[in-house]
């Protein structure tokens, strides 16, 4: 018997335009029959709207800001699959990291 096993990655979808967007997504993610796991990356709504409006943009996205109040309206994990929380308000232990979802899609 040959055994599959797929895992798919859910990003925050923070960048979604949060309410509908997000709940049809998470539908949609929902129906896939994988593994799944959710990376959520944590940090202060103000130093998430900082990074926002710091970072290159390609021209075809026209936002290119978002006030604190808006990161922080969509600041939560998606809640599909296992769920790794990163706090990147420090340097990121990417090994640490990688150990971590390697041991949340092992159970």
């Amino acid at each position: 018997m040959t055994v599959h096993r797929t895992v798919l990655h859910t990003p925050s979808l923070s960048g979604w335009s949060c309410a509908a967007r997000r709940s049809s997504s998470i539908a949609v993610l929902s129906s896939v029959r994988c593994r799944s796991l959710s990376r959520h990356c944590q940090c202060p709504a103000e130093v998430a709207a900082a990074r926002y409006g710091a970072r290159a943009t390609h021209p075809v996205h026209v936002i290119k800001t978002l006030p604190p109040e808006a990161m922080a309206s969509c600041d939560r994990p998606v809640g599909i699959g296992a769920l790794v929380l990163v706090d990147t308000t420090v340097p990121v232990d990417v090994p640490g990291v990688a150990a971590r979802v390697l041991a949340a899609l092992a159970d």
